[in-house]
């Protein structure tokens, strides 16, 4: 075997190939160019011409490298960058790096923990564009907010009157209204039936409401200076132009999200998962599908995937054992963990068996967060055995194999460690028990 580390940098890469033995046969540093690429595969056939046994190393499976080799028929691994750290402090204490020397350590990483560490396996060319789609329109809703947020504290500084107008700040109506009048003595100046006519125009058609816009606009303004509110005004009205393109990229995107989702193939399985009283559980279901991707040889067992998603929490635990504690598991893929809590959050709040579930960890005396990642837990058990055997979800046979473990968990109750004492929550009980068959729910 040929274990070959790459330490990878927009200039170029650095690539360090051992044998078997841990012997460093090559250095050399690679141009970031297909040309580059191809002198390095040169390089590497000279050493080892049957590509089944050379394995590469590389810290990002997303950059262009790794795809190259994958394609070219090489076997990719892409260590976690917290466990090369703690690779790079085992082979130098001293705190020792370089190029090389990174190159180095992750060729033994893959030399040494080979057995631990997974293949790189690609996903299909729909759901590569799925997840490109859904992280960009992830990057537009962060700067939708922070537009927003710039505005309210553009208004707090010189018409704070103003975040009283309308219910929601980033609506269309709010917009249009804050460009027509974009300061509090225009605004007051404006006559009763322009403002009303305006809001009609523009679909506003609550007359107690705008009875109650129009005693704001008649407040006095706050004593500010002139030099001050009219540079507000300006920032404000530079602002909004800004906030609408970017809604406008953003919906655009979630227009192309729903079209990719709906030929994917794996489409009716998170479908099923939809919340049909809520509109943002499409975008939420298809970055799902994305966060589990379509190979299903990537999870051995769906522990991997609740520890992928933070769902699973970590024991810390002392040398003499007087401290052991249950803690949030912080080394997980952020973006997975942020979809799981919002869907569990979505179905707490539509379906009575998942409030259920969520309000029996909280009479436990567990946190909103604690007992949110308990159900997003259940749900990706659930997703998780439909995924494997592309099934779609149906709740009345989840609600009947609950039900029968509830009957079996009362009529035989399980002790605690506590001597003498029984498990008080039944429904705590069955949350927590594991079922027997989960991947074969569906």
């Amino acid at each position: 075997m040929l274990y070959v580390g790459i330490d990878w940098a927009d200039s170029g890469s650095v690539v360090a190939a051992m044998d078997r033995d841990g012997t460093v046969l090559r250095k050399l540093k690679v141009e970031q160019s297909l040309e580059g690429y191809e002198r390095m595969l040169a390089e590497m056939s000279q050493l080892e011409s049957d590509r089944r046994k050379v394995a590469f190393g590389i810290e990002s499976p997303h950059h262009p490298l790794m795809h190259f080799l994958v394609e070219k028929g090489y076997t990719g691994y892409a260590p976690n960058p917290k466990s090369v750290d703690r690779a790079r402090e085992i082979e130098s204490p001293s705190g020792k790096k370089d190029d090389f020397f990174d190159a180095v350590t992750i060729a033994n990483m893959v030399r040494v923990d080979r057995g631990k560490l997974r293949p790189y396996t690609p996903d299909t060319p729909a759901t590569v564009k799925l997840r490109i789609l859904c992280d960009a329109h992830r990057s537009l809703v962060e700067a939708r907010t922070a537009y927003i947020n710039q505005i309210a504290h553009c208004l707090k500084a010189y018409w704070p009157d103003a975040l009283e107008l309308f219910s929601r700040l980033d609506g269309k109506v709010a917009m249009k209204f804050f460009a027509r009048w974009p300061d509090p003595v225009s605004a007051g100046r404006a006559r009763r039936q322009s403002v009303i006519g305006f809001l009609k125009n523009h679909g506003y058609t609550y007359p107690r409401r705008i009875e109650k816009i129009m005693a704001i606009l008649r407040r006095p303004p706050l004593p500010v200076a002139e030099a001050v509110r009219e540079a507000k005004s300006l920032q404000l009205s530079q602002l909004l132009p800004q906030f609408a393109v970017v809604c406008s990229q953003a919906d655009a995107c979630e227009k192309q999200i729903a079209k990719r989702f709906d030929v994917h193939p794996d489409a009716h399985i998170f479908r099923s998962l939809l919340i049909s009283k809520d509109s943002n559980s499409r975008i939420l279901v298809a970055r799902l599908l994305c966060d589990f991707g379509d190979r299903r040889d990537r999870y051995a067992s769906r522990k991997e995937l609740l520890a992928l998603a933070g769902v699973a929490p970590v024991t810390y635990e002392t040398g003499n054992g007087k401290l052991r504690v249950i803690k949030m598991r912080r080394a997980c893929r952020k973006n997975f963990r942020n979809d799981v809590h919002h869907l569990a959050d979505l179905y707490r709040r539509h379906y009575y068996w998942a409030e259920a579930i969520y309000q029996a960890h909280r009479d436990e005396n567990s946190g909103h967060n604690t007992a949110l990642r308990a159900l997003g837990g259940v749900l990706l058990k659930i997703t998780y055995g439909m995924w494997k055997n592309r099934s779609e979800f149906d709740p009345d046979i989840y609600l009947a194999r609950r039900g029968e473990q509830l009957l079996r968990q009362s009529a035989h109750p399980v002790k605690s460690k506590k001597k003498g004492r029984q498990t008080a929550n039944p429904t705590l009980l069955l949350v927590r028990s594991s079922i027997k068959g989960q991947d074969q729910f569906c």
